[in-house]
């Protein structure tokens, strides 16, 4: 059977086809990012932790301009695994590509190796 990080980035690549082809960058343009300090430059942002409340300025129409340099937050975005407590586990941030049910087969992978999956 494959391991947790296998299926997640499975999964990655299938909720990347679906924002390509499906829902035109819909996150990417709303905004919300949570930017560290090391990554801010790539946002023409400087300082400490921050969040950009306006759609991401590496869009290029619906794709990243930056995409072989984009930080772990959009690479990770919108599952990954997190630690809670002792025990580690699945977390999803809101996509219409999960709300969609299109890694429904991948959750359903990590739900047999004993993952809790959690909406952020």
């Amino acid at each position: 059977m494959r391991g947790a990080e296998e299926i997640i980035q499975d999964a990655r690549r299938e909720i990347s086809a679906y924002c390509l082809e499906s829902c035109d960058a819909d996150c990417c343009k709303r905004g919300g990012l949570r930017v560290s300090e090391s990554d801010a430059p790539l946002f023409g942002e400087v300082g400490a932790c921050r969040i950009l409340l306006n759609p991401c300025p590496n869009l290029d129409g619906s794709r990243c301009s930056i995409y072989d340099q984009r930080p772990d937050t959009c690479a990770n975005f919108p599952i990954r695994i997190a630690r809670l407590g002792e025990r580690d586990v699945v977390t999803i941030g809101v996509c219409r590509a999960i709300e969609s049910g299109v890694i429904d087969l991948q959750l359903s992978d990590l739900a047999e190796l004993k993952y809790e999956t959690f909406n952020k």
